[in-house]
């Protein structure tokens, strides 16, 4: 279980989000947007994603830590971060870096990337030998980390009519291919001082495993993964578009991240 929503808590950083398309406004602008992850209605996670952008640089902050019951069993936090170059609103990943502490022992990696060719990575504590395929170079090559993808897929044009975004995603260990796609619109599931327009896109969020996964996880959950439910909704304040809801189906029952607070500033990234 606690495999599960740790996993659940990091896919908030990777799942926001519906299609890039409307270039960034270019005066330095700041948001933060607080998440709780709960199952069976009871916290088991908080989340928040900060970020700083303007017409030619962007940075992502995500944390997340362990809440209620799942504070009880382990201490569990995630922190990734990711900052780059945006051309003509495309983003350009420069360095991203995660350090996720799981029973008192932290993993740091990090993706260096280079104007060609795949980032170079950096995992220390090194895996064990043998614990996971290796992702090939050409997998690793034209991919983005989760963060840069999420940050393309906020920039949504204004007039949006759905959802319909594709990323390729490599955050140091697995290749996944993430696609979205629109299913609909609903009243948004947020709190009024969220500050979200009222519609809300449905999106369905399709994740292909590609390479670096373990063969357990497929054993676990074979393919194809089901898809995740997506409520992505305008925040005219900031210019973008976030998620609402995500929920998300595991082999324990029906787990849910809501966004509850969204806080904006400005300042350069």
């Amino acid at each position: 279980m606690m495999r599960t929503t740790a996993a659940t808590a990091a896919a908030l950083a990777l799942l926001a989000g519906a299609a890039h398309g409307a270039e960034p406004a270019s005066a330095g602008k700041r948001l933060e947007a607080e998440y709780i992850v709960t199952w069976l209605g009871l916290p088991v996670y908080s989340g928040t994603v900060a970020i700083a952008w303007n017409g030619e640089r962007y940075r992502v902050r995500f944390q997340a830590e362990a809440q209620g019951i799942a504070r009880l069993a382990n201490s569990t936090t995630i922190e990734w971060q990711t900052n780059g170059r945006l051309a003509k609103g495309a983003v350009q990943p420069e360095h991203f870096a995660q350090a996720n502490t799981f029973r008192r022992q932290t993993r740091r990696i990090t993706l260096a990337y280079a104007a060609k060719g795949p980032p170079a990575v950096s995992v220390m504590p090194p895996e064990s030998p043998g614990k996971r395929p290796p992702v090939p170079d050409a997998l690793k090559a034209a991919t983005l980390d989760p963060l840069s993808a999420s940050f393309a897929a906020f920039a949504m044009a204004p007039d949006a009519k759905g959802c319909a975004y594709k990323a390729q995603v490599f955050e140091g260990l697995r290749r996944t291919d993430v696609r979205l796609a629109h299913s609909g619109s609903e009243r948004t599931p947020a709190p009024r001082s969220a500050g979200l327009g009222r519609q809300a896109f449905v999106c369905e969020l399709h994740a292909k495993r590609l390479a670096g996964y373990e063969e357990k996880h497929f054993r676990q959950s074979p393919e194809p993964l089901p898809p995740a439910t997506l409520w992505v909704a305008r925040h005219e304040g900031a210019g973008l578009w976030l998620p609402a809801q995500l929920r998300f189906e595991s082999q324990y029952g029906p787990i849910y991240a809501h966004l509850t607070r969204v806080k904006l500033g400005s300042g350069e990234p």
